[in-house]
């Protein structure tokens, strides 16, 4: 299952190391990406995950999203894929206080 990463920062740098550990994740099939590119790149080292250039390379084709981003960055990251994100990605965020009802809302 192809996976996206979004935040390659202490949450989401941990849930990729430890899928990746634990065999729940293939790495081949990782996308990793982050604003500050150093810390994809380390997370892609450290696990054999891909890091993207962008959050729309790193989610094309993706059959699931992890959102590991700040939560004021959520909005913004996620408004930046309209149209690019497959309507059967499933979108996991594990940002503390961010609701699930402006993407419902969202075009």
């Amino acid at each position: 299952m192809p996976l996206a990463v979004l935040g390659a920062g202490k949450m989401g740098g941990a849930l990729v190391r430890g899928w990746s550990a634990a065999g729940a994740a293939d790495p081949s099939t990782v996308r990793v990406y982050d604003v500050h590119a150093p810390a994809a790149a380390s997370l892609a080292a450290d696990t054999g995950a891909r890091a993207c250039a962008s959050a729309a390379e790193a989610v094309d084709g993706a059959d699931l999203l992890l959102v590991a981003v700040k939560p004021h960055l959520v909005v913004p990251a996620l408004s930046a894929l309209h149209g690019v994100l497959s309507p059967d990605c499933l979108v996991v965020s594990i940002a503390v206080a961010i609701s699930s009802d402006w993407a419902v809302r969202t075009p």
